[in-house]
């Protein structure tokens, strides 16, 4: 797949895209979306207006995009793949909107009221989500649209600083993976919605590229990013925190060079950890986590809730009471996590979608596993492999809806597929060519 994109081809497909959302949103799904009946519009809300400042803030962020200092190749890249976005969020979302809803509304509604109509509003991460709305509402048109297109804009931005960090790891660029990112429907998709998923992509994707300069360069300073989008991702999702620091953390202590660097980092953690201690508590008190013997039990209830949350269900809530039940659930839900819906297992639009996607997925893990040697497995792949396992068995426990794995997954995702494309195309053609 990536020796089939090119900035042409992907320039063609994008405003391809962009055409037919517009023919779609002059059908007037201006005025399609799911709005809960007990929820009324902010005063003053006029959904036609609102959406052509969207329209407008859109291509403003366009020239924000013109401006920036890169290179012409990456700007015109940002350019095509900022076009995908508009499409996907003033054309696309709608149509998801009407169809299934989202909690944007709710957040927006709430952001421009004071009204809390959001159950649970006083948890950390709905807290944080209001907030991030209410200072981008300092910059932007007061639209609803508009703050979908900043979230997106957000997405992008994760997106591109995925990219830098497979640049710094490949040591050359190569916008084929720009594209491979930005254009991966999953990805395009669920970095553009008004939600915690952007702002939590984002700053993973710090994460990682702080990571990449570490194990790459050396560079002790990387412990910044590191931290910055630990911090960022923790603020929106409390139990972020410890999914990106253990394996971090286990890939250092398990090289003896890094052992101080190891050891330092859990220090920093711990006083993360300190600062964001009344998120976490509240976090952990909703779901009913007084002492660690409340654990299991909250996340049972939490799966339980997530499997009575729609029809398209992954499987039962597990039975996490004993060992045994425990680890035999595990591998399900990880690979679950990991690659369902399959195809044919969600019978709607999206559901088929995803499960072409899945597909894909496994067929990059197929050619990976063929084309692997150890000696490819340096320290960041390591690491990636970890995070990606442990995302995939916390998550595989307590998320048991197809439409919310798939959602959650876009914090996991580029750090799945990436190694995969690696390993399955660029490696051994790396090799192919020194030879």
């Amino acid at each position: 797949m990536l020796k089939l994109i090119t900035l042409r081809s992907a320039t063609v497909a994008v405003c391809s895209i962009s055409v037919v959302c517009l023919a779609v949103i002059l059908l007037g799904l201006t005025e399609s979306r799911d709005i809960v009946n007990s929820i009324p519009s902010p005063p003053g809300f006029d959904n036609g207006a609102e959406y052509l400042l969207g329209w407008l803030w859109a291509f403003v962020l366009c020239i924000v995009i013109a401006l920036l200092p890169i290179s012409n190749r990456e700007r015109m890249a940002l350019l095509a793949l900022w076009f995908a976005k508009i499409a996907v969020t003033l054309g696309f979302m709608l149509i998801y909107e009407a169809a299934y809803g989202l909690d944007a509304w709710l957040y927006y509604f709430q952001a421009t009221t004071g009204q809390e109509f959001i159950p649970g509003s006083e948890i950390g991460g709905n807290v944080a989500m209001v907030d991030s709305i209410n200072f981008l509402l300092l910059f932007q048109p007061i639209s609803y649209h508009a703050t979908k297109v900043s979230f997106a804009f957000i997405g992008l931005a994760g997106i591109y600083v995925f990219y830098r960090a497979c640049v710094t790891y490949l040591e050359r660029d190569d916008l084929r993976i720009l594209f491979f990112l930005g254009l991966f429907p999953s990805i395009l998709f669920w970095s553009s919605i008004l939600g915690k998923d952007p702002m939590t992509f984002f700053g993973v994707s710090l994460y990682t590229l702080g990571v990449v300069n570490l194990f790459k360069n050396g560079r002790v300073r990387s412990f910044g990013l590191v931290l910055l989008g630990i911090v960022i991702a923790t603020w929106i999702r409390a139990w972020y925190m410890p999914l990106m620091t253990v394996p971090l953390i286990l890939v250092l202590l398990a090289n003896k060079k890094h052992l101080a660097v190891g050891s330092f980092l859990i220090l920093l953690v711990s006083m993360l950890g300190i600062y964001f201690q009344a998120e976490i508590a509240a976090f952990l008190l909703n779901r009913g986590i007084v002492i660690s013997v409340d654990l299991v039990q909250a996340l049972e209830a939490h799966g339980t809730a997530f499997a009575e949350d729609g029809s398209a269900t992954i499987g039962t809530p597990p039975d996490l009471s004993t060992p045994s039940s425990f680890f035999a659930h595990l591998p399900y839900g990880t690979f679950a996590m990991l690659f369902r819906p399959l195809p044919g297992e969600v019978m709607n639009p999206f559901g088929l979608l995803v499960g072409m996607e899945n597909a894909f997925i496994l067929l990059l893990l197929y050619k990976a596993f063929r084309n692997f040697r150890w000696e490819y497995l340096d320290k960041t792949q390591c690491w990636a492999l970890v995070y990606v396992l442990i995302w995939a068995a916390f998550h595989g426990l307590v998320v048991l809806n197809f439409g919310t794995s798939v959602r959650f997954r876009l914090n996991m995702l580029p750090l799945l597929i990436a190694p995969l494309a690696y390993l399955a195309y660029w490696r051994p053609n790396n090799d192919i060519q020194r030879q």
